[in-house]
């Protein structure tokens, strides 16, 4: 896969602010959009209502409809009526990550939707498209530098 390391700065920044949201217990709608915003700032994902183009905001609705499956650059390509190398080149200029990183991304940000939701991770990773919640984990340490298991809230907690 088409992953790199994350420079130190942005990680810590994230991680930081993943943990501060989770140590003052936020209300669940309240940790979700922190999450959100935490996955859109390290996929340096389009701000909505942008001036986002009409064909990669049908690309992304097409990834998103599909997130549980595979997605070719080549099928949200024709969703979006464009070649798939101009596809990829507005893409990247739109939303600021490659294709498939933005999938991964998207991806992950299901998966900690659905378990801040009270799927297990096992669940989660399947609505995602993820093989298992190994393939889950794995992918989230190597992304976030931590273990999604430690976004779990106790049941007891305000705002659970």
């Amino acid at each position: 896969a088409d992953i790199t390391a994350l420079p130190e700065p942005l990680r810590a920044e994230v991680t930081t602010m993943l943990r501060t949201a989770y140590r003052s217990r936020l209300a669940d709608a309240d940790m979700l959009a922190t999450a959100r915003s935490a996955v859109a700032l390290l996929a340096a994902a389009p701000i909505a209502g942008a001036g986002l183009d009409a064909r990669i905001a049908r690309a992304l609705d097409f990834i998103r409809a599909r997130i549980r499956g595979p997605i070719a650059l080549a099928d949200a390509a024709a969703a979006a009526a464009l070649s798939p190398d101009r596809f990829r080149h507005l893409f990247v200029h739109q939303t600021g990550a490659a294709f498939r990183t933005y999938v991964l991304w998207s991806r992950l940000n299901v998966a900690i939707e659905r378990s801040m939701a009270g799927d297990s991770w096992t669940e989660a990773a399947h609505e995602a498209g993820f093989a298992d919640s190994a393939h889950l984990s794995r992918t989230f340490k190597r992304m976030f530098g931590i273990n999604p298991a430690t976004l779990v809230r106790d049941p007891d907690e305000p705002g659970a």
